[in-house]
């Protein structure tokens, strides 16, 4: 039964091995201390079985968990070896094949950097200008009778009213046309 340990301990180092010079180094590094956790893990569940049997003949069901553990890894390993194998080809293959993998990737840049912009002040400023004035007259009327009534109403009395729809309402077409600005802004700075 030692034997059987030593094989199925070596196989998963040979898994681990291979999925680690597959992987970019940062997740090689995580698989290495996710196997020193496995392994911290497997002692002390096996110790902790090996103590619960009576008597100090346990040996062979210490020997039976450390086994049982290995053999568990080492089926993790593998699918995780196979399935970033498979993630990578496949990312290899869009790169060689889709010319527009460049122009989504560009997006998603974009996307992500307009999502920031959204908390920074400047800006938001700066999409806040461009954007001013690009609405007709009847929704920049809408907005300061909203304000006015806003001022004229009591907070007490402000659940009940349709004035907070109506407000709402508007911040989502503004909110709009500043998104669709700062998406714009942070395609023009992808792109440069």
């Amino acid at each position: 039964m030692s034997q059987e340990l030593v094989r199925q301990d070596a196989l998963v180092a040979a898994e681990l091995k291979m999925a680690g010079d597959s992987a970019r180094p940062e997740i090689a590094n995580r698989l290495k201390k996710a196997q020193a956790m496995w392994t911290a893990f497997r002692a002390q569940d096996c110790e902790t079985k090996q103590a619960a049997v009576t008597g100090s003949g346990a040996t062979s069901q210490y020997l039976e968990c450390m086994i049982h553990h290995a053999v568990l890894r080492k089926i993790q390993l593998g699918n995780y070896w196979s399935f970033d194998r498979a993630r990578s080809a496949q990312r290899n293959w869009d790169n060689q094949e889709d010319p527009r993998f460049n122009q989504e990737h560009r997006a998603e840049k974009a996307t992500v950097l307009a999502k920031a912009y959204r908390t920074d002040p400047v800006k938001l400023r700066e999409a806040e200008e461009l954007t001013a004035g690009t609405f007709s007259g009847t929704h920049y009327t809408e907005v300061s009778l909203a304000l006015y009534r806003l001022h004229h109403t009591d907070p007490a009395d402000l659940m009940g009213s349709g004035l907070l729809l109506d407000l709402y309402r508007l911040a989502r077409d503004e909110a709009a046309a500043i998104d669709a600005q700062l998406l714009e802004m942070a395609l023009q700075q992808v792109a440069a």
